[in-house]
């Protein structure tokens, strides 16, 4: 019972099913044991005797059963249970209908032998593959009790042999428990050394796993702190936790404060912006927001991209920031924009200058033609002045609208950019001198040339010092205006600096806009710094301003150097004035085309004063029926005309008398259009810019009859 004992212990402790199958073995054996020798009286009774057997042989099936589970070489229990029932069953019925035990008695214990040996051979291989101790222990054992279990029907039957035959089995019985102890012991140290071996790997494992762990945290943190882009690792409230180099660059810091920072306190927060709150609402706002101004350290400003995410650092929730600078490219857009609205307004301006055009020349010239009379009232010629001095005003501001607008075809020619600068600056010296202002050049040497239109950029210069003039006549002296010109192999930088109060930070973006003037009511038209942004889109440089450091204002214009052989021919300009010869304009053939009327009668008062024949023709079909019916020495045409404009009349008028066509002088406002201007370039027919007056009417006129009688 203490074996029995000692077996459901280890059952117990080793929780194997193997020790269960053998712990049920050892409590048949046991009963065997208890029903031969407590109740040896008892040895007659059919019942005791089926017992007897039945519990031996139901001790040795579960012997080798459990024998088969530790050698891993699983026994079916289907097959288990029909061993079971075959001992039961030959046990019982051999009894009854045999005299002789050994009959009944031989096939079990037969069997049961067999298996026995055959679990000794299991465990010789067991002990050459693990090299166990207690598995050739049990090898020997198993063998021993198979022969034993053959012979036993014979030592059952012979009562001089019987105790012999229980000591014999006992000690097999000791033999084979201590055998299987000893063999659950070796195989337990053996878990256990595997069980450390696995540890002792795991360990190494965990080790390689760590070094790599740390190795990849030191290239993160190698990364992080020599990325490009500005990284910002922040807690609760945006505090700062980690920030790399760019970020410290981009937000002016050397190193973290003692305190640490808040990234709130350098972003220009709108008022939606979270107040403390979780994670979340921080990264909504970014979505929201995904652009923003920061303020460096230092106070200057800066237009970042922020791009929010959550990580963990250091075992804690947290957000990681990117922030990307674009103040250049916000910068960009902001140009771009700005010159697409001036290109817009252009055209829209260009299209109200043509209109204006038309009422300006009838003005002036119907003004000339009054004021040449000498009969007038001295108050009537004095009102008419007036008209004819605020007309020229008026048409001085279309002018200016269609310089903004590029209404002139540019000329562009090799110039020597320090020359032009001195002589436009020299048509204002006498309004230095007057203003007390002092005007400083510091033009470099080694300019190199380049391709500008002269007179485009003379009028660039003008307009830069007529508005340094301005904004340092009401400053305490001394006033000084500093023109100063620096160039390399690739751009030339022209700028003018004042020393005047400066242009206020909150209107920098607008004072290139048309329209837009800081001056009183009256005194300016809003177009100077427009018209320089347009002339320099022409040359393909930029116009900016800076604001010096020492106070003051900077306005900076860039010219591309561009290649000398570029040079683009000047297009046909108008014919200059010409002596006036009135042999020529005494009896000539006018022909005056002009849809509107009030533009055909000056033309024909103009004309007649100039001693002309005059024909007048509102269409050009009218016009063609006349220079059909007559011959013409000059044609008067507009050009902007419905149906039938002055480009096609020309086609018609050069298929009916080319001589003819060549002597048509057009009349327009219109020299903003590039079709306009490359038709005036080929055909190289004088015009006349409206508006114009009698005197610049008979120069082009004179020059024309002149050229036809050579």
């Amino acid at each position: 019972m203490a074996l029995v004992a000692l077996f459901a212990y280890l059952n117990r402790y080793t929780l194997k099913r193997f020790f269960t199958i053998w712990t049920v073995a050892w409590l048949y054996y046991a009963l065997w044991l208890l029903l031969h020798l407590v109740w040896p009286a008892l040895d007659a009774s059919a019942a005791i005797q089926i017992a007897r057997q039945c519990s031996l042989g139901m001790a040795g099936v579960f012997l080798l059963w459990g024998s088969a589970e530790f050698l891993e070489q699983h026994a079916p229990q289907r097959m288990m249970a029909l061993f079971l029932v075959f001992v039961l069953v030959w046990s019982a019925l051999g009894i009854f209908h045999e005299d002789d035990p050994m009959f009944w008695q031989t096939p079990v214990f037969g069997l049961l032998g067999l298996a026995s040996i055959i679990s000794a051979g299991s465990f010789v291989r067991f002990r050459r593959r693990y090299q166990y101790v207690g598995a050739g222990l049990l090898a020997v054992g198993f063998l021993l009790w198979g022969g034993i279990l053959m012979a036993l029907p014979r030592l059952l039957n012979e009562p001089e042999a019987l105790s012999g035959a229980f000591v014999i089995l006992n000690v097999l019985q000791l033999f084979l428990a201590a055998s299987m102890i000893v063999l659950v012991l070796e195989e337990v140290r053996a878990d256990v050394i595997a069980t450390r071996q696995r540890i002792e790997e795991k360990k190494t494992e965990s080790e390689i796993l760590n070094a790599r762990i740390r190795s990849t945290e030191e290239r993160y943190k190698m990364l992080f702190e020599q990325a490009g882009e500005a990284i910002v690792i922040a807690g609760d409230d945006l505090h700062i936790i980690e920030i790399n180099a760019s970020a410290r660059a981009l937000l002016g810091l050397d190193v973290l404060p003692p305190g640490g920072a808040s990234l709130a306190s350098f972003l220009r927060l709108p008022a939606d912006a979270p107040r403390g709150g979780p994670f979340s609402a921080w990264l909504e706002f970014f979505a929201r927001h995904p652009q923003m101004e920061l303020a460096r350290r230092d106070g200057s400003a800066a237009s970042v991209e922020i791009q929010s995410a959550p990580a963990q650092f250091e075992q804690r929730t947290a957000l990681q920031i990117v922030l990307r600078e674009v103040t250049e490219k916000v910068r960009l857009e902001l140009q771009m924009r700005q010159t697409e609205k001036l290109s817009a307004l252009g055209q829209m301006i260009s299209g109200v200058a043509h209109e204006l055009n038309n009422p300006l020349t009838a003005i002036q010239g119907f003004t000339q033609l009054i004021l040449s009379r000498h009969d007038l009232p001295a108050q009537t010629r004095k009102d008419l002045e007036k008209v004819s001095t605020e007309s020229q005003r008026a048409a001085r501001l279309v002018s200016q609208f269609l310089a903004f607008a590029r209404a002139e075809a540019p000329r562009h020619e090799v110039a020597n950019l320090n020359e032009l600068i001195r002589q436009a600056v020299a048509l204002r010296e006498f309004e230095f001198r007057v203003a007390d202002v002092s005007l400083r050049f510091d033009l470099a040497d080694d300019l190199p040339r380049t391709l500008v239109d002269p007179d485009k950029f003379q009028h660039a210069i003008l307009n830069l010092v007529g508005n340094a003039l301005h904004a340092v006549c009401d400053q305490p002296a001394p006033r000084q205006i500093v023109v100063q010109t620096r160039g390399d192999a690739s751009e030339i930088r022209v700028s003018v600096t004042d020393n005047g109060p400066g242009v206020p930070p909150e209107m920098v973006s607008r004072i290139f806009e048309p329209f837009f003037t800081t001056k009183e009511v009256g005194t300016g038209t809003g177009l100077g710094l427009s018209v320089v942004h347009s002339i320099m889109a022409d040359h393909r440089g930029r116009a900016f301003y800076e604001a010096p450091p020492e106070g003051g204002a900077r306005f900076v214009l860039v010219f591309p150097v561009a290649s000398c052989a570029a040079e683009t021919p000047a297009p046909a300009p108008a014919l200059a004035a010409a002596p006036s010869d009135e042999s020529l304009l005494r009896g000539a053939r006018v022909l005056v085309l002009d849809d509107e009327q009030t533009i055909a009668d000056l033309l024909r008062e103009m004309l007649h004063l100039l001693g002309c024949q005059i024909r007048v023709a509102s269409s050009g079909p009218q016009a063609l029926e006349h220079i059909r019916e007559q011959p013409f020495d000059v044609i008067l045409s507009d050009f902007r005309m419905p149906n039938m404009n002055g480009q096609q009349f020309h086609e018609q008028v050069r298929l009916l008398k080319p001589d003819l066509a060549k002597r048509i002088i057009f009349l327009t406002g219109d020299v903003v259009n590039e079709q306009t201007q490359a038709f005036l370039q080929a055909s190289g027919n004088p015009y006349l810019a409206k508006p114009f007056n009698l005197t610049a009417l008979q120069a082009v006129m004179t020059a024309l009859l002149r050229e036809k009688s050579v």
